[in-house]
């Protein structure tokens, strides 16, 4: 149920993917959970489609689940792309999508995890991602890490440490009480936050997460409701 993005034309069988995604139980069976600042990109194609489990070197007719074209994207617009300020405690976004050329619903080919609060600051979860470039990632294929999380300082955010977290690997989910046999799990958070997900040193060991609080769950709501978002002018974070 984890994925990656391709608009305008990139070739699916190409060299280069666009952010992560990770599908999410929803009413319409249809919501892709990313990062803010993947969302705010995807705004400015004119087509995008998102691709489960993809697979570098097939074409869309062959990959695993089929490919799913975007048809609306949910964001907190109170949130600044690849900001340092507060807002990037807003760094995560749904994307929702129509069915395969199957007639097929992503998450009924593909499975889902469940979006959930985040219990606190520290947790294990396992961590999944597509690295842009087949020059850092031969293959294209998805890392994944288990790692413990803590707070990021100043923020209401996590982060973790694990090598091979390059540039493209944004949105992807941060997964709790993941089963491997059942491929089941609860998204607690997304890479994404500070600095794009990130630090200043473009640290490829350090990734950061928005905490999913009451914020994160009005988001969810709206997006399962397929409801416009609105919100205040400004952002006051608060432990919530």
């Amino acid at each position: 149920m984890v994925g990656t993005f391709f608009f305008d034309g990139s070739p699916v069988d190409g060299k280069a993917t666009f952010c992560t995604g990770s599908v999410v139980h929803s009413n319409g069976h249809s919501l892709v959970l990313t990062a803010g600042h993947c969302a705010s990109g995807l705004t400015q194609a004119k087509h995008a489609i998102f691709v489960p489990d993809y697979r570098f070197g097939s074409s869309a007719t062959a990959q695993p689940y089929g490919i799913y074209p975007v048809t609306r994207l949910f964001m907190d617009p109170r949130y600044q792309a690849n900001t340092k300020q507060a807002t990037s405690d807003l760094d995560l976004a749904f994307v929702q999508v129509s069915t395969n050329a199957e007639g097929k619903t992503v998450e009924a080919a593909a499975g889902a995890l469940t979006f959930a609060r985040t219990p606190g600051y520290d947790n294990h979860v396992t961590v999944v991602g597509y690295p842009y470039s087949d020059t850092v990632n031969r293959g294209h294929q998805a890392v994944r890490c288990d790692a413990a999380t803590r707070r990021l300082p100043g923020f209401r955010q996590m982060q973790m440490g694990c090598g091979g977290f390059y540039a493209g690997v944004s949105g992807g989910p941060w997964i709790s009480d993941y089963s491997p046999s059942t491929r089941t799990g609860k998204v607690i958070g997304n890479v994404g936050g500070y600095n794009g997900g990130g630090n200043d040193a473009d640290d490829d060991s350090v990734t950061y997460s928005p905490l999913y609080g009451t914020e994160a769950q009005d988001l969810y709501d709206d997006a399962n409701a397929g409801r416009t978002v609105h919100r205040p002018q400004t952002y006051n974070p608060v432990d919530s």
